[in-house]
């Protein structure tokens, strides 16, 4: 339960730092930690380094002195709209509580400990109620209507939970760093395996950015410069990618060297396949042209040595029927003549 201030009445109610006591702990479920006002403490000064022109003192700010609470609200609802409440959203209910810890962030950093802790209680579920509701109509269209809402537990945390707390945002900052020191080490290796080093690769991805803002203005309808620089700015990307003695860039190394010389050589064969088959074609073209008949007898037999390797083939030819071709299939052993003359001295 919790204990009430000094005095009696009005006066009890102004002071501020009237203690409030908790004498026994409140066991809620999904206790928020929220920083709220406290109009009672004392401000910071902080000066800015600058010198006033009226007085030659420095400017100085104040900052609002913050406390600590630990808030447990119950919100009750019932569904007023079945199909938005079941399809509009997957998890309507985190949803819901989502949007209850928005404003119970934004309530609590606008009034004092004291009051979220005493007297303040009523007005925060009449405000809480309010703002939900709105908010689920206006803005979600959840289909729910906010019956009741109140502030179940409300108490500064215990060292264990500050320290706790403490920790867990120490352990964020360090997690954060060492994130984003992989992702940066990541980055320049991913930079070195594809230009060699890190400036060549920054070089090489500002040159192709640049090349395709001028080949977007060299349409054919477009000058010649447009087109000369657009030519201009993919010869430097080439020089940058492959390497150019002639403007001192060395070929990239590593990696990118060996995938793309790889590159090179399965295109030099893949050209030099496609121009062979073209030059076969044609000569199969004249060939054919020069004698018709020859040609398709020379092809079929050609193909019968092809697909059918190391088998004994027959063809016979009679008087006025027919040719016919008879091809072994079982493979058998040559004999061979014993010729040994020995026996015959």
């Amino acid at each position: 339960g919790s204990g009430g201030g000094k005095g009696h009445g009005k006066e009890a109610h102004d002071d501020l730092s009237a203690a409030i006591l908790w004498t026994e702990q409140h066991e809620f479920a999904n206790e928020m930690l929220t920083v709220v006002a406290n109009p009672g403490g004392r401000a910071v000064s902080l000066d800015d380094g600058e010198a006033d022109t009226r007085g030659g003192r420095g400017r100085r700010s104040r900052s609002v002195s913050v406390s600590l609470l630990m808030l447990a609200a119950e919100i009750q609802y019932r569904i007023r709209d079945l199909q938005a409440y079941a399809y509009r959203y997957v998890e309507p209910e985190r949803v819901l509580e989502s949007i209850a810890y928005q404003e119970m962030s934004t309530y609590a950093a606008g009034v004092g400990a004291a009051e979220l802790m005493g007297r303040g209680r009523q007005d925060f579920s009449r405000v809480m109620r309010e703002r939900l509701q709105r908010r689920c109509d206006e803005e979600l269209q959840l289909g729910v209507e906010i019956a009741f809402v109140a502030l179940q537990d409300a108490h500064p945390p215990s060292d264990s939970e500050v320290a706790a707390t403490y920790q867990r945002v120490i352990a964020a900052e360090i997690e954060k760093a060492a994130t984003i020191e992989k992702a940066m080490g990541d980055a320049d290796r991913m930079l070195t395996l594809t230009a060699g080093d890190v400036r060549r690769a920054r070089e090489l991805d500002a040159a192709i950015l640049r090349r395709q803002e001028l080949m977007a203005d060299a349409t054919p309808s477009g000058t010649r410069e447009a087109q000369a620089a657009a030519d201009e700015a993919a010869l430097v990307v080439e020089s940058l990618l492959l390497g150019d003695s002639s403007k001192g860039i060395q070929p990239p190394s590593g990696d990118v060297s060996t995938m793309i010389a790889g590159a090179r050589a399965e295109r030099s064969a893949a050209i030099s396949e496609s121009e062979l088959k073209v030059q076969n074609f044609r000569n199969d073209l004249v060939a054919y042209l020069a004698a018709p008949d020859l040609f398709r007898v020379r092809k079929y037999l050609e193909m019968l040595q092809r697909h059918l390797p190391g088998k004994r083939k027959f063809v016979v030819v009679g008087e006025g029927g027919a040719d016919s071709l008879t091809i072994e299939y079982e493979t058998k052993k040559r004999t061979t003549l014993d010729l040994d003359t020995a026996a015959l001295e």
